[in-house]
């Protein structure tokens, strides 16, 4: 159905929702990569335009660990992982709100100093991957960058109840911080 659309009008790639969303937000959010390539082949600006919430297409495959797509969005729009959201997030927190893993590594592969970057709420992604009660990730954001684990631990609130978090993960955020 998207080829048809994409060969009768071709600029229906273009069209977004009362929410800034393309097609192409939906398709790398869904995980569709026949569809992405599709519309990325049409309209590859898309890679780059900003829902009304600021996350580009690659905010949403982030999240869902696309990394297929991911890799294909950054292709067309390098700059897409430094993008950040209204709130200040790059892909990065998507992906580390979710606990995924490879797309975290792969975003931290291409964009190191997103470790350091802090939303609007004053977190980095090692933030997210602490909630996410991910341990590998989190090991892997410390690993990256030790700093972090004192960054958390300097940083926690009382909403945070650090005692539901993951003990190994406590241990690697002491670990990060005495390094």
């Amino acid at each position: 159905m998207v080829q048809f659309f994409l060969q009768a009008v071709p600029e229906s790639a273009a069209i977004a929702t009362d929410k800034g969303k393309l097609a192409l937000h939906f398709a790398a959010g869904e995980g569709h990569s026949a569809i992405t390539s599709a519309l990325l082949w049409h309209y590859p600006q898309s890679a780059a335009l900003p829902s009304s919430k600021g996350k580009v297409p690659l905010h949403f495959c982030a999240r869902w660990g696309y990394l297929d797509i991911a890799r294909e969005l950054l292709n067309v729009y390098p700059e897409g992982v430094r993008a950040l959201d209204w709130e200040g997030s790059l892909p990065l927190h998507d992906a580390a709100r979710e606990g995924q893993y490879p797309m975290s590594r792969y975003l931290i592969e291409r964009f190191p100093l997103g470790l350091q970057t802090a939303n609007l709420r004053g977190e980095i992604p090692l933030f997210s991957a602490v909630r996410s009660s991910n341990v590998d990730l989190v090991l892997l954001m410390i690993q990256a960058w030790p700093f972090g684990g004192k960054h958390i631990l300097q940083n926690v609130r009382a909403d945070d109840n650090v005692a539901r978090w993951n003990w190994d993960i406590v241990e690697l955020l002491l670990r990060g911080a005495v390094n």
